[in-house]
């Protein structure tokens, strides 16, 4: 029976309304890798690279942060129990598709 509970316990269920925050996030994030990929990929050294990842890791952070109705800790939640559940990645790719069409 402590088993079922944990099981239970460790399942989470995210509103519509929450995953698509995660979107409009998630969304945010791809277009600023998109911007910040190939600078990092084109810099000089490895220290120009390490500077411009740290630049970009903040700016995704302030972009979640800026996102209305999610927070960066739940952001990260979503993004790391989805990797598993499938039903889950599911829901957040109907959304996705909903938003952009793709």
């Amino acid at each position: 029976m402590l088993l079922f509970s944990v099981s239970v316990a460790a399942q989470t269920v995210y509103s519509d309304d929450k995953l698509d925050a995660f979107v409009r996030a998630a969304i945010a994030v791809e277009a600023l890798l998109d911007q910040w990929i190939p600078r990092i990929e084109n810099a000089g050294s490895d220290a120009e690279a390490d500077r411009l990842r740290g630049q970009a890791t903040q700016a995704l952070f302030k972009a979640v942060e800026r996102t209305e109705g999610i927070t960066l800790a739940e952001y990260q939640e979503i993004n790391e129990i989805s990797r598993n559940d499938p039903d889950l990645t599911a829901r957040i790719a109907k959304l996705y598709r909903a938003r952009t069409g793709q």
